[in-house]
This record gives C-alpha cells, structure tokens and sequence, in this order.
C-alpha cells in the first residue's frame, strides 16, 4: 500500500448533501446507488474552468465522503461554502483518517475502520483505502511512490496536485471529459453550458500525451520551432496542441535542439 499525503477528506452532511454535489460537480450523483460507492467528478468555474477534482464516496444516508487534494482543500471548502447558503448541509475535515492506494484488500491486514472503493479513472490504477489513523505507530507505505505515478502516466490520468493550475484550462478544450469524470445526462451544473456545447460540437484543441522530459528542459516546449503544448507533469505527462504527437503509443522524448522525438 502507499500513503497519498497529498490527498485529505472532507465530509459533507445533511438532507441536502445529495443534491447539493449534484448541483456543482460535473458527473452524476445517482451512479452511487449504494454505500461505499465512489465515482470521479470536478468542479469548474461558471466559465467552464477546471478548478478541483474529488473523488466522492457514499458513505451513508445523507453523508458523503470527499478525496481531495491537500493544496487545494481549504480554497475548495470556500468555494462549498459559498454555494452552500440556505442548504442544510455541513462541511467537515477528516482528519483522522487518511487516503492510500492499495492493490488488493488482503493489503490492509488487521486494521478495523477502513473504505475501500474502485478507482473509476481507470481499472489498471489501484484501489483507493480511506483508513483509521492508528494511535500507535503510522502506516508504513511498501509501494514505491514512482510506482504509483508511471502506472498513472502511462495510463494518461492527470494528477491535479502535480498537474494542472486551478482556473487555467477550460475543461471544453481538453480531451479529459471521458465517462469517468463527466456526465452529459445529469442536468446542469457549474461550468455545464460552456462544457456541453463544446462536447456536442467536438471541438477539442488540447489532448493528454506522454512525454519524457531530459533534465533542465522548460515547462513549454517546442519541436522545430512549434509550439508542442505545455508541460503537465515532471514525471511524463504534458497537454499537446498536436493530436498526432499526443496519440503516439509509446513515449515521445522532447530533445533540446528541436530535433525529431525519438
């Protein structure tokens, strides 16, 4: 298992929970039909502006659990209590319980107060644990943290911690609103407007690649001069403008003099 420190949990309250995060996330809240079912959603701006993931758990009537990036948790909490006004919901840290990735559940050994829920990005990345913080010593990680990260890279998956900025790319404009993240039935959300009429239109000017950066390389980079797109992620990911390059199969090397990647 391995540790997501980056990661921390918000619990949400009350009669309005339900509707409240149907309301402002992008997929649909009736995937979860039952306890400890999670699905993958985002928050955007009114203008369709990725802002923040959430992995959200159904943890009982009424009580929703969020998975969510540290860095960004106390400006997403803002923006739920900024929403919220005249609903009956409350909002709470959970901070004696922390986030992990697991391979299996035989993982977890004797620990007593744990979830243990699908990644819904995709079904090569491990299973997420929401586990009790033990009163004695802490819960040693025996995945390598790099392990974890490639098997997200070379499955494509954007890490918003390491990835991308709040407020800075327009979801309508990148080829991430797969059925995982986006629900095109659910109704209207924040950002559904703007998001939507992209969708049905196919215009899409960005798509996630793989990419091997050499070390002292920019964040832009460029091939022949052209504006290949922006760096995503130190460990391999980057937002292309060129669907060819975005689409290679394997991964693409960015050399330092413009030549052809490898």
């Amino acid at each position: 298992m391995l540790h997501l420190k980056e990661r921390g949990l918000l619990v949400l309250r009350g009669p309005d929970s339900f509707n409240f995060l149907q309301r402002i996330t992008t997929n649909d809240m009736r995937l979860l039909s039952g306890r400890n079912q999670c699905i993958y959603s985002l928050f955007l701006t009114p203008q369709g502006r990725l802002l923040y993931d959430a992995f959200i758990i159904h943890y009982g009537a009424d009580c929703f659990v969020l998975d969510v990036s540290k860095q960004y948790m106390n400006l997403l909490v803002a923006l739920l209590n900024k929403y919220k006004l005249g609903t009956a919901i409350s909002i709470e840290t959970l901070d004696t319980y922390s986030v992990f990735a697991i391979q299996s559940e035989q993982c977890i050994g004797n620990l007593k107060e744990y979830i243990i829920v699908k990644d819904p990005r995709h079904n090569k990345m491990m299973h997420r644990a929401i586990i009790s913080n033990p009163s004695t010593a802490p819960i040693q990680s025996t995945i390598p943290y790099e392990t974890y990260h490639m098997n997200r890279i070379y499955n494509k998956i954007l890490d918003y911690t390491m990835d991308l900025e709040p407020n800075q790319f327009l979801l309508s404009k990148i080829e991430l609103d797969s059925e995982y993240a986006v629900s095109y039935t659910k109704g209207c959300y924040i950002g559904q407007e703007v998001t939507a009429r992209a969708h049905y239109q196919g215009k899409k000017q960005y798509k996630i690649g793989i990419i091997q950066m050499k070390e002292g390389q920019h964040r832009e980079q460029t091939l022949q001069y052209k504006k290949l797109g922006v760096l995503a992620s130190g460990l391999g990911l980057a937002i292309f403008k060129s669907a060819d390059i975005a689409d290679a199969c394997e991964p693409i090397i960015v050399p330092y003099n413009n030549e052809t990647p490898a």
